[in-house]
């Protein structure tokens, strides 16, 4: 087995694995839903906070799952010849693994943001209809989730751009080149 179809099967476990997982997301986004409907809650909230972050997540697993060829090239790239690629390469495969954890965690912070953009949205609403007590600006847990999925983002991105790299730095500390 080349390192090619391996990527691709792998790329085609990360599509299950995030198919299985949007599916399992979807009562906790639909949860947020009285809240909105109670609040009355403008409709691009709905759309941002609930629908888009689960269609979002599909379309992401189902690419995952219908496209592992075309993923796959754009993430192992140079090579080609036949006797670079008649053996398994498990620097590739490594780089190939280190993109597909980076492209799981960006469509993820991405979904998260979504999810916080609607929380903040009915938070805001609740506040300024409720004005009995005052209340936080933001309340702790968010602000966390908030920079957790910032931060995730950025990992996301520093990952992807870098996978060769970091394979390259985590071989070269090893002795191994």
């Amino acid at each position: 087995m080349d390192a090619r179809a391996f990527t691709k099967l792998l790329v085609k476990i990360a599509g299950l694995f995030a198919l299985f997982y949007a599916i399992t997301l979807v009562p906790s986004y639909l949860a947020v839903v009285p809240a909105l409907i109670k609040e009355s809650a403008p409709w691009w909230t709905y759309l941002a906070g609930v629908v888009a972050p689960i269609i979002f997540f599909l379309g992401v697993a189902l690419a995952l799952l219908l496209l592992p060829g075309t993923i796959t090239n754009a993430v192992i790239r140079g090579g080609g010849g036949a006797a670079e690629n008649s053996s398994l390469d498990m620097a590739r495969v490594e780089e190939a693994a280190v993109a597909l954890l980076a492209i799981y965690l960006f469509f993820r912070g991405v979904s998260d943001a979504g999810y916080w953009i609607a929380r903040l949205k009915v938070y805001y609403l609740m506040v300024d209809s409720r004005s009995l007590l005052p209340a936080p600006a933001l309340m702790p847990g968010d602000f966390a989730g908030i920079a957790a999925t910032g931060l995730q983002l950025i990992l996301a991105i520093v990952l992807f751009f870098g996978a060769r790299g970091l394979v390259g730095l985590k071989n070269r500390l090893r002795g191994r080149q």
